[in-house]
């Protein structure tokens, strides 16, 4: 007893030859290490159910993050380091949740002509013409006809071969081959640009995300007027269009797709807030950037309605940590009790209170290591497994429910293995005072029965506890309007 370096090998022999009076202890210990971090585990299941329901109200297209730049100088060098520095800034203001990105360029306004003459300025029904750039255009369109246009750079020759929408080249009598020139409206007195026609498409999914802002799709068909989307590479973009009409000026937009499987109640606030302050971090290097995106209301009218379920569920680990605690108290009193002539035998021998209380120390940090560890995974198995539950199974599909475990998980955990280890301390504490006449003479002479447990009154206790938890699972209230009456 004079080398505290033994005592983890002396508690872990007690330990094991005691196993059987101190399983329930183990168990007692796991138990409460396990509920207190299912109530994190189970929050979080719930918050992310209850988020993943709220934005299935919702399109996916709603959410998607669209920066649009609007009447931007095509620069072939400005482009890529605009776009990267767009990236960055979406892909940290929503923490993991990014998908696929389109990128579109939508040229300023030109007048068509196909006969060689100036369109008629005086004409407000007089066709429009825009040169579109969009990314894995090949991915999104059937080819109808014809071929998708190659790239058309610097110092190339002919005319810019371009692809257009098959309802288009219906409605307008375009045709493959078809040759016309493009006037730029904003300058009166430069030359046009000539293009092609080369091939026709047919959008796989009108309607699809991938399309952004452009509402028309490939045809344009919302406008008032005849509208040619004409499709180029954006090698060509950046090769022989700005080469031959350096003034040209494009709208970009980035749609970048935001995955809702990976968005949960733990990082709802952070993307919210980072889709808030993102119009602002992009007017710091981007020309008039225009930030639209659905998904940062409903962030916040969740945490919203979020806030509201905090308090019960506080009363409900309350709750829980007290009848823990009782349990745990009344395992180990009975378990000490049980070893009070080996704790009198030891106080005879020259044991001390504090070397007794050591020993029974680290035993308890031993099983409350243990538990911490422990509890969290047994926690989230048994959380897991609630999901085909008739309570669960609309909106878990059936299957187990996804769970998380945190760190709020384990220290709740913590806070449950702590409650043991006191509770296993505190008889221990009052055992290891009593000597071997004391415990001879209280063995002569049992002490009566305390008031506590001679009237119920712990049985009163539990009684009492459950019903109110079962009044705040059921009803959202400890008492009922039929009661007290309904308030005035």
């Amino acid at each position: 007893m004079t080398s505290y370096r033994a005592l983890p090998v002396l508690a872990v022999r007690r330990m094991l030859g005691n196993w059987r009076l101190l399983s329930s202890v183990v168990v007692g210990t796991l138990v409460a290490a396990a509920i207190l971090s299912a109530t994190a585990i189970y929050a979080d299941a719930i918050r992310d159910l209850g988020l993943q329901h709220a934005l299935r109200q919702q399109s996916p297209a709603a959410f998607d993050v669209s920066i649009l730049t609007s009447n931007v100088n095509v620069s072939a060098t400005a482009y890529p380091r605009s776009t990267s520095r767009q990236d960055a800034a979406v892909t940290n203001a929503l923490h993991g949740s990014i998908g696929r990105v389109v990128r579109i360029a939508t040229s300023a306004t030109f007048y068509p002509s196909t006969n060689g003459q100036k369109p008629d300025q005086r004409n407000e029904a007089r066709p429009r013409a825009n040169l579109i750039v969009r990314s894995a255009l090949q991915d999104e369109v059937t080819l109808v006809q014809g071929t998708l246009p190659a790239a058309h750079g610097r110092g190339a020759s002919g005319p810019i071969p371009v692809a257009i929408g098959e309802e288009t080249a219906k409605s307008q009598n375009l045709r493959l081959g078809s040759t016309f020139d493009l006037y730029p409206f904003w300058d009166e007195k430069a030359e046009p640009v000539q293009v092609q026609i080369v091939g026709t498409i047919r959008a796989n999914d009108p309607a699809g995300r991938g399309w952004g802002t452009n509402s028309g799709g490939l045809d344009g068909t919302t406008r008032g007027w005849a509208t040619y989307f004409l499709f180029i590479p954006a090698d060509t973009l950046f090769g022989a269009v700005i080469e031959r009409l350096p003034t040209l000026a494009t709208d970009y937009e980035n749609r970048y797709f935001v995955r809702p499987d990976a968005l949960n109640a733990r990082i709802a606030i952070p993307v919210a807030n980072g889709l808030a302050a993102l119009p602002t971090a992009l007017a710091a290097t981007e020309t008039r950037p225009s930030v639209t995106s659905a998904l940062e209301p409903v962030l916040r009218s969740f945490d919203q309605k979020l806030f509201f379920t905090r308090i019960p569920l506080l009363v409900l680990l309350l709750q829980i940590g007290g009848i823990v605690a009782y349990y745990l108290v009344m395992v180990s009193t009975m378990l000490i009790e049980r070893q009070a002539a080996e704790i009198a035998t030891l106080r005879s021998r020259g044991a001390t209170t504090g070397q007794l209380l050591a020993q029974y120390g680290v035993e308890g940090a031993i099983l409350a290591a243990l538990a911490a560890l422990a509890g969290p995974p047994i926690a989230a198995l048994v959380v897991s497994s609630l999901g085909p539950m008739p309570a669960f199974r609309a909106l878990s599909g059936g299957g187990p429910l996804a769970v998380h475990v945190g760190s709020g998980a384990y220290v709740l955990a913590s806070v449950g293995a702590l409650i043991a280890f006191a509770s296993l301390m505190f008889p221990a504490w009052r055992a290891t005072r009593v000597t071997v006449l004391e415990f001879k003479r209280s063995a002569a002479r049992p002490r009566p029965t305390p008031v506590l447990l001679r009237y119920y009154v712990d049985v009163l206790a539990v009684a009492t506890v459950a019903l109110a938890f079962w009044r705040l699972s059921r009803e959202n209230s400890l008492v009922s309007p039929a009661l007290f009456g309904a308030a005035k």
